[in-house]
């Protein structure tokens, strides 16, 4: 009688394994799998969270196209262009440009940089990014950097280079799971 319990049981667990039953038999899945297409990726909901912006600054229009500034950039798979307002007037905007080419991010951010005159390199943020200090004559700070398959471009207008750069590491973590494979 034992035996044929025991019969039993190992035909169950052996049933098991076959059909998929066990949790080791269940397939590998890896970060490719998952990806969502570049075009597919809805940034809008990415680009302004509770917290984001300094006090009195708040997002306007919304458009999906490449903005006027970066009319030159190789064209992308998906664009983004938010812009922001304080008191009723333009204060900058966050750009988002997704290119399925590596060499497509590093045209876009070429061509926006320039030749880096009046900006510095920018640490902790993006795989490489560049800052611009507000001054007298141009009250906006500015913060320009890629992450794998993106190129971000964040402009504020009366707010700190520290207040720019806050939130672009911010968009950068919301960004990098879906923008790097």
């Amino acid at each position: 009688m034992r035996a044929s319990r025991l019969v039993i049981l190992i035909t169950i667990l052996l049933a098991l394994a076959a059909c998929g039953g066990s949790p080791a038999a269940a397939p590998p899945t890896s970060n490719a799998q998952a990806a969502v297409p570049l075009v597919d990726i809805d940034l809008a909901p990415l680009l302004i969270q509770s917290g984001d912006l300094p006090t009195g600054l708040s997002g306007a229009q919304v458009k999906d196209i490449v903005p006027p500034g970066l009319k030159g950039a190789p064209t992308p798979a998906k664009a983004i262009d938010q812009r922001f307002q304080h008191n009723g007037n333009n204060a900058g905007g966050v750009v988002v440009l997704l290119y399925e080419a590596s060499a497509d991010v590093e045209s876009a951010f070429s061509l926006a940089v320039g030749e880096g005159k009046n900006s510095e390199p920018q640490y902790g943020v993006g795989d490489t990014a560049r800052a611009w200090l507000p001054s007298d004559i141009l009250p906006r700070a500015r913060v320009a950097f890629t992450r794998c398959h993106a190129y971000i471009d964040v402009t504020f207008g009366q707010a700190s280079i520290d207040e720019v750069t806050a939130y672009a590491k911010r968009l950068d973590q919301r960004l990098q799971p879906l923008v790097c494979r």
